[in-house]
């Protein structure tokens, strides 16, 4: 029995594509995305609504709270633990994601070294100032949120351990990506933007932060984007504007992981790809 996983940057259709695959072949889903991992972080993360859920069962959803530590290695072994018990339903595992490393952790089978105690110890006094020269120092590339302590303490951490082996790509598993084209992203990233704070993107925000504080999870994100309109120093459209530019960025990141990839079989929209599976699904489920 197969095994496909679908990739792509954000708000290119890969939730819709996952379920309409899934009804179509009696699949379940695992959700590979390091933020729908935390409960109560729904709205913000695009996490599949209850309709979604209870036409197809997801995993991998909704398994930590925002205030307790969740890794790659942790995704991994809820990851493996779904896909068995999908494969014992003779049910076919469907993951889909934008979270690069937690796809390629699970897939390809990373083996992670665990992080050294001692080392975390020591760059967490630290400030943002000496972790960022040290990483210039020594020609490390520095995180994305480069003014982020947390960041830049992985990167540093990262550094200090051995590069994780993996295994190639299995012989049932097949892995496709979205790639819209540029215009039909940004209006899907705009539409879904609109859609967030209608759907009460700011109370779920404002909620989070009075329950869990600067609790890590928060940090990045919708939930990191909208603090300036919580604090009164930001207009709703300024807000809005602010969320549509952070995933336009977040979607370019994403397409230049997953662009890497020579195992992924690239298509222009989820129709195409679904009319590519209804064409050759003899031979490939």
């Amino acid at each position: 029995m197969h095994h496909i996983v679908i990739v792509g940057p954000t708000a290119s259709g890969k939730t819709a594509l996952s379920l309409r695959l899934a009804t179509l072949f009696n699949g379940e889903i695992i959700c590979a995305d390091s933020r729908t991992v935390y409960k109560g972080m729904d709205i913000g993360t695009a996490k599949p609504t209850a309709q979604d859920q209870a036409l197809v069962k997801h995993h991998c959803i909704d398994l930590v709270y925002p205030n307790e530590p969740f890794t790659v290695a942790d995704f991994v072994i809820a990851a493996k633990q779904a896909e068995q018990t999908i494969r014992h339903s003779s049910k076919i595992p469907i993951t889909v994601g934008g979270s690069g490393l937690f796809i390629n952790g699970f897939i390809y089978e990373y083996s992670f070294v665990a992080p050294n105690p001692e080392v975390r110890k020591t760059y967490q006094s630290w400030s943002v100032t000496q972790l960022q020269q040290e990483i210039i120092k020594r020609n490390i590339a520095l995180p994305v949120n480069s003014k982020n302590k947390r960041h830049l303490t992985l990167a540093l951490e990262r550094a200090n351990r051995p590069t994780p082996t993996k295994k190639a790509l299995p012989k049932d598993t097949m892995i496709i990506g979205i790639a819209p084209e540029k215009d039909v992203l940004l209006g899907n990233i705009e539409q879904r933007a609109h859609q967030m704070i209608q759907e009460g993107v700011l109370e779920e925000v404002s909620h989070m932060y009075k329950t869990y504080n600067t609790s890590p999870a928060l940090l990045g994100g919708v939930y990191r984007t909208v603090q300036p309109y919580l604090r009164g120093e930001q207009s709703i459209d300024a807000t809005l504007q602010s969320i549509i530019t952070y995933d336009k960025k977040l979607a370019k990141r994403q397409l230049t992981w997953f662009k890497r990839n020579p195992d992924i079989t690239w298509f222009t929209s989820p129709q195409e790809a679904l009319e590519w599976f209804m064409n050759h699904k003899q031979g490939t489920l």
